[in-house]
């Protein structure tokens, strides 16, 4: 495992579209492979989008300021100058709400920008999809600033350039292991994981933690029927509003899922995050990991948040839950890199996914 996660690393900033992802998708697709012949590749098509990385932000007044930012993925392009308004909140994946400012050239709004109110600056998505006009992120740091200075009355001039494009054919590709049971007592299991990462880290956490976790419990699995058939599937295009996990459960017919188990990153800390729903199926994990001394310091959520690959199959009605040891002061950027504390939890957790399945299903 500790192999396969390196290398994934290795493969540099694997966002849909760029050759450093199908990089990827050929290491994972060969372990896969290793595994079982049948593994296979899922390609779907989809409104994607990527930057060129000329992504600039500078207050021009009252102070002249280069501003480190990120633009959100789904970021519209171009130009802009004007002056700095705050318009409320932007509520990210409905967890996060960030202060939200326009940009106006007169009374035109041309541009966004989105600052938090904790943390650094990080790369974040659309969920509303792609826009027509730029949009940014700002740290802590220096949302404390600009909001210090409109709280004085002054007024703030903004520049800057987004540098993206949009495709509405991008390509994007979910590797899918069917593990088949010989005595099929149970409906199909669905264990999930996505590989792309944003534009701007190699995701070591997010997810290529996840990915190789999902791989090295497919090889625990495939080793011992557990009575039901699995699918594991490690998704594209997570980051861009969860296209694979959404393409593949629309194939899918929810009577026949028992449940999801999607790993979405095995970070540096020690709380296991728990995302279950519906309020039921989340009672019988909560029951079943009671005496797990693997991860004994677990925080449950329900309703599950939105911004990972159970969303859709919540959506549609099948139980799910996500596992996560959350590292929240390195996802999206690109300090989230090769770790030894992220591979401690990683290794305990083949075993773990594998005793929660079968917990589920006995």
């Amino acid at each position: 495992m500790k192999k396969l996660w390196k290398e994934l690393i290795d493969c540099g900033y694997k966002a849909v579209g760029t050759a450093e992802k199908l990089k990827a998708e050929a290491l994972l697709f060969d372990a896969l492979r290793k595994i079982s012949c049948d593994a296979y590749r899922m390609e779907f098509a989809f409104d994607g989008w990527g930057t060129n990385g000329k992504n600039m932000l500078t207050m021009e007044a009252p102070q002249k300021r280069k501003l480190d930012c990120e633009v959100f993925l789904g970021s519209g392009s171009g130009t802009f100058a004007g002056v700095l308004r705050p318009i409320g909140k932007n509520i990210v994946w409905n967890m996060y709400a960030w202060d939200r400012y326009g940009v106006f050239q007169e009374n035109k709004l041309v541009a966004y920008v989105s600052g938090r109110p904790e943390g650094g600056v990080l790369s974040q998505t659309l969920a509303e999809g792609n826009s027509a006009k730029p949009h940014f992120i700002l740290g802590s740091d220096i949302n404390d600033v600009l909001k210090a200075l409109l709280k004085d009355g002054k007024q703030v001039r903004i520049s800057g350039c987004a540098d993206t494009y949009t495709q509405s054919d991008m390509r994007g590709c979910n590797l899918v292991l069917p593990l088949k049971s010989t005595e099929k007592k149970n409906k199909k299991i669905v264990l999930c994981a996505h590989y792309d990462t944003m534009y701007n880290t190699k995701g070591a956490y997010d997810n290529g933690a996840g990915a190789a976790v999902a791989v090295e419990t497919a090889k625990l699995l495939k080793n011992n029927d557990i009575g039901s058939d699995v699918d594991v599937v490690l998704m594209d295009a997570e980051e861009c509003r969860l296209e694979g996990s959404r393409h593949y459960a629309l194939q899918a017919n929810p009577d026949e899922i028992a449940f999801v188990i999607n790993i979405d990153g095995i970070g540096r800390g020690d709380v296991m995050e728990v995302w279950c729903g519906p309020e039921s199926f989340e009672r019988k994990i909560i029951e079943l990991l009671q005496a797990d001394a693997e991860f004994p310091n677990k925080v449950y959520k329900n309703s599950p948040p939105p911004g990972s690959d159970h969303a859709p199959f919540y959506e549609r009605g099948v139980d799910v839950c996500m596992f996560t040891v959350n590292d929240q002061d390195i996802i999206h950027t690109p300090y989230d890199d090769y770790n030894e504390d992220m591979l401690r939890n990683m290794e305990k957790m083949p075993v773990f996914i594998e005793k929660v399945i079968k917990g589920l299903l006995h």
